[in-house]
């Protein structure tokens, strides 16, 4: 277990022959199938879940459970952008200042994300910004404690 009293097994499996799934779907570049199960193990409970994926690689169920893992890295800040700072709403009229606070936007999470990895209590990462918002203090010590990007 993580020093958060939270462990998690990630098993990815790989289906070897896909011509069945070739011949019946006209998918153009597929080249695998695969799964990956998350069991996730805390004090009380355990739970397990499965995800399915088409990949258009042919590689080992090792490197897959990386490019998944990758994928979601990738959704989850998009989740987040959406989420706390709403930026799907946004009615901004110029595409250039759409792009310039996106990347703002992108700087805000990574600079909370490298400071909250660093609390022994991890806040959520609407909360913690909003606190930021809301306090010149802990604003200030956020940038201060993360100026090494």
């Amino acid at each position: 277990m993580g020093a958060d009293g939270i462990s998690q097994k990630r098993t990815c499996r790989k289906l070897k022959d896909i011509t069945w799934l070739q011949e019946r779907h006209d998918w153009p570049g597929l080249k695998a199938v695969f799964s990956v199960e998350r069991t996730n193990s805390t004090t009380r409970k355990t739970t397990t879940e499965t995800s399915y994926y088409i990949a258009s690689t042919d590689a080992s169920a090792k490197r897959l459970l990386c490019i998944a893992r990758e994928h979601w890295n990738i959704e989850s800040m998009h989740w987040l952008l959406d989420v706390v700072f709403s930026e799907y709403t946004s009615r901004f009229l110029s595409e250039n200042a759409h792009l310039w606070l996106n990347v703002f936007r992108k700087y805000a999470l990574a600079v909370q994300k490298k400071y909250v990895s660093s609390l022994p209590k991890k806040p959520s990462a609407k909360r913690h910004l909003m606190d930021c918002l809301l306090s010149d203090q802990t604003l200030l010590k956020v940038i201060s404690e993360t100026r090494t990007f």
